[in-house]
C-alpha cells in the first residue's frame, strides 16, 4: 500500500480517522493525501452583479474554512516522516472522494463513520455512505 486518501470535513469524528490514518501511514511506510470537499449551497441562476460579486466572496470564504478543515487535520499527524499532501476540492463530497480516489491511483479511502451533517440515530453519515457503496478501491471508516 503506498496512498492513502484521508476525506475530512472537520467533524469530531474526523479527529479518530486522522489518528487511526497516522498509525497506518507509519506502519506501511504509506503517502498520505488530506482531502476535504467544500460544497456550494446555491443553485447556479443569473445573478445580479451585487449577486455575484456576494457569490464570488463567499466560494473564497468557503475555500479558506476547506484549508483550515485541511490544515488542521494534517497538525495532528504525529510522525513528521510521512509524506502529506493537502487537497481541497469544490462539489458533492462523495462524488468528488470517489473521482479523486480513483483518478489518482488510491490504494485506500479513510474517512469517518459520522461528519458534520449526519445524524446521530444514522448507522453512518450520508457521505461515508456513498463512498463506501461507490468507490472502486477499498474503505476504511473509522469509528
Amino acid at each position: 500500500m503506498e496512498k492513502i486518501l484521508l476525506a475530512v470535513d472537520g467533524s469530531d469524528s474526523c479527529g479518530k480517522a486522522v489518528v487511526k490514518t497516522n498509525e497506518l501511514a507509519e506502519k506501511l511506510n504509506a503517502e498520505v493525501t488530506v482531502l476535504t470537499v467544500v460544497e456550494r449551497y446555491m443553485a447556479p441562476e443569473i445573478y445580479s452583479k451585487f449577486e455575484a460579486e456576494k457569490e464570488i466572496f463567499e466560494d473564497k470564504e468557503i475555500e479558506k474554512k476547506g484549508e483550515e478543515i485541511v490544515d488542521s487535520c494534517i497538525n495532528i499527524f504525529a510522525n513528521p516522516k510521512i509524506n502529506i499532501n493537502k487537497l481541497v476540492k469544490k462539489g458533492r463530497p462523495a462524488e468528488v472522494i470517489c473521482k479523486v480516489a480513483e483518478e489518482g491511483n488510491y490504494d485506500l479511502i479513510i474517512l469517518a463513520d459520522l461528519g458534520r451533517n449526519a445524524v446521530k440515530k444514522f448507522l453512518l453519515g450520508s457521505t461515508t455512505e456513498k463512498v463506501v457503496r461507490h468507490a472502486k478501491i477499498s474503505v476504511l471508516v473509522v469509528k
